[in-house]
């Protein structure tokens, strides 16, 4: 049962133990009185609770009445904000997350094309091959880096040979899309 129905029932029952009264008869005063205190306590707890959860504008600090969506302009200064699990943000503040999200991301990507590279040493490789994401969306140092071949001990001792890169212009927007592919010979397909 949530906090705010229990607070619903205490304050229910607390009209009732009015309406009965002490001695257990109902006088005429307590009876239109607590008809009155019910709903005027239900509708006082109600508007305290939305008072708590009421947002405001970060910009011009107006209070936002409509349901929030994700984002939305303000009604008193037009601006532009942002709501993510209950809180308001700015354009600066949600590109600032955005950005952390993003940078969390790519060390994750980061790392798994490491160990990925590892791996194919350890099975005897010794080529990987960069392949990029090709839209409208790659960078050109992306499209430089697009089928090129690297030794995998060249790329381990260097980092900004494993893709994500962080000379890619889409790094900190949405990240970079490369990944690193392992090169096989024909030889080395018929060996195994």
């Amino acid at each position: 049962m949530s906090q705010r129905r229990k607070h619903i029932i205490i304050v229910a029952v607390l009209c009732v133990v009015l309406l009965v009264g002490i001695g257990g008869a109902v006088s005429v005063v307590q009876y239109p009185v607590t008809l009155l205190v019910l709903p005027l306590a239900l509708i006082t707890y109600y508007a305290i609770g939305q008072s708590r959860n009421k947002k405001s504008c970060p910009y011009c600090g107006a209070p936002i009445i409509l349901p929030i969506k994700r984002s939305r302009k303000c009604s008193n200064c037009s601006q532009k904000i942002y709501v993510s699990k209950g809180k308001v943000f700015t354009d600066k503040e949600k590109m600032r997350r955005d950005a952390k999200k993003v940078r969390k991301r790519m060390s994750l990507f980061k790392k798994t094309n490491r160990e990925s590279l590892l791996q194919y040493k350890k099975e005897g490789l010794i080529f990987y091959e960069i392949l990029a994401t090709e839209d409208d969306y790659t960078c050109k140092f992306c499209k430089g880096m697009d089928r090129r071949k690297i030794r995998i001990s060249t790329g381990l001792a260097n980092q900004d040979l494993i893709p994500p890169f962080p000379n890619c212009e889409n790094y900190a927007r949405d990240g970079c899309r490369c990944c690193a592919l392992p090169v096989v010979s024909v030889a080395q397909i018929l060996k195994s």
